[in-house]
């Protein structure tokens, strides 16, 4: 007997030494596992439609969903990217050269009214493009191997993507069998899961992506200079509540009514206000699913929270860990009030 207690506890010691090696060994992937299971969610409508038109064959289908995926996401994703950086290069250019194309008369506008009553205001073009200049020095190196790692890790999400959608429902019923709750507890953390995914990244990456878009085809058509990186940054600020896309079109419309543009100036406010600002209000009740019933005070935090412990993509994950925190909650009130949860 206390042999075989003996071999207990070595068997025990290896799996556990085995599971802290696992986690060290798939640590550095826990973000792409993340995001990669949040979008097979996400499109598994699209993969059923997909797995049924293809008479059944799963892996057709999820390479089709890839495909799919690559064209409507990847691919503008990579020209609006490389549009940003010719942007962005044309904006520290003219700062380098002390303002060619107008941007030193600009300045010279902006700084006139302002200097009536403080006189020793100043913007020193000159002083932003040396420290524009250091700071892609200093971070050159660090900027192209994150580069490297990031088109590699969107390589290893692809792959888990494919995966997820084609062994998707094989995962599931493995999870639920090594958990020791009931299956309808399990099915109900998941269905909740499923829930907060489609209503964190409909509600919130969609409308964002749509308000960029809009903020961007304003800004151009008003005649902002570099109206794809703007357009861009007003569309991570529509991410985070309270900021939006004004964080932009704000400094846009003064600017063009600084330079004398007027009309352009009221042009772009009106659409700021009713074709940007409105959109969340159209498309929100449409993408949020009325089951989600988080404050907004606490889906910001976690937003903001998320961003700071998990990086970049913490926007997606903070929101699902507190989703899944009220999960739980649910379904122990759920079992408190049913008694002790036995399997069915």
């Amino acid at each position: 007997m206390n042999h075989q207690k003996g071999q207990l506890y070595f068997l025990g010691v290896l799996g556990l030494i085995a599971v802290v090696v696992n986690i060290f060994i798939f640590l550095p992937f826990l973000m792409v596992i993340v995001v990669s299971a949040m979008f097979a969610v996400i499109l598994t409508p699209l993969y059923d439609r997909l797995e049924r038109l293809f008479l059944g064959r799963k892996t057709l289908a999820s390479l089709a969903v890839i495909l799919i995926v690559a064209v409507a996401i990847i691919v503008p994703f990579v020209i609006i990217a490389h549009q940003v950086f010719a942007d962005a290069m044309s904006l520290y250019a003219n700062m380098r050269d002390g303002g060619v194309d107008g941007l030193s008369v600009t300045i010279s506008k902006i700084e006139a009214p302002i200097q009536e009553f403080f006189p020793n205001f100043s913007i020193d073009l000159q002083k932003y493009a040396s420290f524009f200049v250091t700071f892609v020095t200093n971070n050159f190196g660090k900027v192209f191997s994150s580069t490297a790692f990031g088109v590699f890790n969107v390589f290893i999400g692809i792959l888990m993507l494919f995966y997820f959608l084609k062994d998707g429902s094989k995962f599931k019923k493995e999870i639920m069998r090594l958990s020791p709750l009931a299956d309808k507890y399990d099915g109900e953390i998941l269905s909740h899961l499923a829930l907060a995914i489609n209503s964190v990244v409909k509600g919130s990456l969609l409308v964002a992506l749509v308000q960029g878009i809009f903020t961007g085809i304003g800004l151009a058509f008003f005649g902002v200079p570099n109206p794809t990186m703007w357009a861009t940054i007003a569309g991570v600020a529509a991410l985070v509540p309270g900021l939006g896309t004004a964080f932009v079109t704000l400094p846009a419309v003064i600017f063009l009514f600084i330079t004398g543009n007027t009309g352009s100036s009221i042009g772009l406010l009106v659409w700021g206000i009713f074709a940007v600002g409105l959109i969340d209000n159209l498309l929100l009740p449409m993408l949020l699913k009325k089951d989600f019933n988080i404050h907004p005070m606490l889906i910001l935090l976690s937003v903001l929270g998320g961003i700071s412990f998990f990086g970049p993509l913490g926007f997606l994950v903070g929101p699902l860990v507190l989703s899944l925190l009220f999960t739980l909650g649910d379904v122990y009130k759920m079992m408190v009030s049913r008694g002790v949860a036995k399997d069915e």
